[in-house]
């Protein structure tokens, strides 16, 4: 009787951890909206559109069409990209998978203007005891 409900106790478990793992923020990325009558007027904005992937987006809004750089560096490492663009708006995924665990900031700058957003990645590890009377 004991070994069925300690096996059923780990099924539910299984189940409830199965789902807290599949319930992931799902952020619309064109429907994120530009704030106007901020200073400047440079804004960048940084999501993972799936919380356990290594990629992504990365939009910029550019009301004054300067040219904009963007750097991303980390992990004692300069710059791992450097590129600029032309124009109002901006959009690209960037896929960070091969990159070591670490905190990497993509810094987006125009002229005096500057914003900097900062990517965490770690690795977690988890071991899982299980004790059984038999």
């Amino acid at each position: 009787m004991i070994k069925i409900i300690s096996i059923t106790l780990l099924l539910l478990l299984a189940v409830i951890r199965g789902h807290a793992q599949t319930e992931t923020a799902k952020v619309n990325f064109k429907a994120l909206t530009f704030e106007s009558g901020t200073a400047g007027g440079l804004q960048a904005w940084v999501t993972q559109p799936e919380q356990s992937g290594y990629r992504f987006n990365l939009r910029i809004y550019n009301p004054g069409g300067k040219r904009v750089r963007i750097t991303l560096g980390g992990n004692e490492i300069e710059y791992l990209l450097d590129e600029s663009f032309t124009g109002t708006e901006f959009m690209k995924v960037y896929n960070l998978s091969q990159m070591d665990d670490g905190t990497y900031n993509f810094q987006i700058s125009s002229g005096k203007e500057k914003i900097t957003k900062t990517v965490a990645i770690r690795t977690e590890t988890t071991s899982r005891r299980i004790i059984e009377v038999k």
